[in-house]
């Protein structure tokens, strides 16, 4: 039996035809598919710029210095205050203590280098310590004294920082800090550097001048000379250290004389005397060698 005609099938182009009116008529409609790369929520997130006074301490330092310093009686009362409360324990109302007189204009390298000191083993100040640390190690101030830059330079070679640590100890030294182990640790501090490794042997010297008998800062002594191509005065100088310390390390003992034997055929290449200069008729040729042995 044929079918009702409201349940027949629309011919194919009266089929077509319908669908066009409609969409032309306003009807309701699906959009067209978009590309993956066309969907706007699938884009990654825009990191927003960071603006606002705060900053992350662990990577950027602080910003440049615009504010005031205290005058100097509140100055001196806000480092007094500190002082206690380090005493006290309380290390995180020092440092907050502090900040009201770091980086300001003029700087007080006393109150820089006291924060700095208290930030140099607090996880997530890295940046900040760094800043500080550069900074009071740079500012001779007046009202520091020698036992100052003496903790600021031991800080700054505890982390590695040994250029900070060589400024703050001159400044020590300019201060009157002038027993051998202050200028030992002077001498410490500028091994550090390539370019300030005479200026180490120099203030070996001033050590041993007040304290002979240690040895090891001789040992040192000998090592940067033979790194700055000194063979010769680095022999006299292992050989000092190895007359005063023979037998307490056999091992110790062998690599330094092999050290010696290496150093000798060095200076003995190079045509070197005594006296560093190259023999007449001998062309100096050949590059210092590095210490072999270890301490």
């Amino acid at each position: 039996m044929p079918a009702p005609r409201w349940r027949r099938a629309l011919p194919p182009s009266t089929a077509l035809a319908l669908l066009a009116t409609l969409g032309c008529s306003g009807g309701s409609s699906a959009p067209a598919p978009k590309k993956v790369s066309e969907g706007a929520l699938i884009e990654p997130p825009k990191r927003p710029l960071k603006t606002g006074p705060f900053r992350d301490p662990r990577i950027e330092p602080p910003p440049p210095r615009s504010e005031p310093q205290l005058a100097p009686a509140e100055l001196d009362k806000t480092l007094a205050s500190a002082r206690a409360l380090v005493e006290e324990g309380q290390l995180d109302r020092a440092i907050l203590t502090l900040r009201t007189c770091a980086n300001k204009v003029p700087a007080s390298g006393r109150c820089e280098g006291e924060l700095a000191m208290l930030l140099a083993d607090k996880k997530g100040y890295k940046a900040e310590f760094k800043y500080y640390l550069a900074q009071a190690s740079e500012t001779d101030d007046p009202k520091a004294d020698a036992d100052f830059y003496r903790r600021l330079a031991k800080t700054a070679q505890d982390k590695g920082d040994f250029l900070a640590g060589a400024q703050a100890m001159r400044f020590a030294l300019d201060r009157g800090a002038d027993d051998a182990a202050d200028h030992a640790f002077y001498a410490e501090c500028l091994s550090g550097e390539q370019d300030t490794l005479p200026d180490a042997i120099a203030a070996y010297r001033a050590a041993l001048a007040k304290d002979p008998e240690q040895h090891r800062w001789r040992y040192d002594m000998g090592s940067l000379l033979a790194q700055t191509g000194h063979p010769l005065e680095a022999i006299t100088e292992l050989r000092t250290f190895l007359q005063a310390t023979e037998g307490q390390d056999e091992r110790r003992d062998a690599k330094i004389r092999a050290w010696i034997a290496e150093l000798q055929a060095q200076a003995d290449r190079e045509g070197k005397t005594s006296t560093g200069k190259p023999r007449k008729g001998r062309a100096a040729k050949g590059k210092p060698s590095k210490p072999s042995a270890s301490k």
